[in-house]
């Protein structure tokens, strides 16, 4: 800590569907699996085993779950997201991050920007254009539910 002026790091790992990077942890199938499970119970399950696994080397930052409401299949990312229902995203939501929180050391980071899915060319990371219409009723609500307490 000495090094960098007595500040603490702040690091973690991108950990989407479970702890990819350590040997010997479960590995689940995409988020879209669990969407499609329609069981929050389960996708909670995820959540917290993930973070057992996350934090066992000791990270404290969860780079997930992808919120994004997947509106283009031709869009890369698709199997990243529960849903192309903002309601489903919202319920699945809510239970992976309270899984991955659940232990009170891990921090969860919801990703990515809210209309990062809706790319017209199915593209990662092309230029996209929303109407507020779409934005209040379609993308924001699950990052919106996300942070809103229950």
């Amino acid at each position: 800590m000495e090094e960098n002026g007595g500040y603490p790091m702040v690091y973690g790992v991108d950990s989407v569907h479970g702890a990819i990077f350590v040997k010997d942890a479960v590995l689940f199938g995409q988020q879209i699996n669990g969407g499609a499970s329609f069981n929050p119970d389960l996708v909670y399950e995820q959540g917290r085993i993930t973070n057992r696994d996350t934090e066992a080397l000791g990270v404290p930052w969860v780079f997930g779950p992808i919120l994004g409401i997947s509106r283009n299949p031709l869009w890369a990312r698709t199997l990243e997201t529960f849903s192309e229902d903002p309601h489903i995203i919202s319920v699945m939501g809510d239970a992976i991050i309270r899984g991955l929180q659940s232990n009170n050391h891990t921090a969860a980071c919801m990703k990515h920007w809210i209309v990062y899915p809706k790319t017209p060319s199915g593209h990662d990371k092309d230029a996209v254009t929303v109407s507020d219409y779409d934005m209040m009723n379609y993308f924001f609500p699950p990052f919106k539910d996300a942070w809103t307490p229950a």
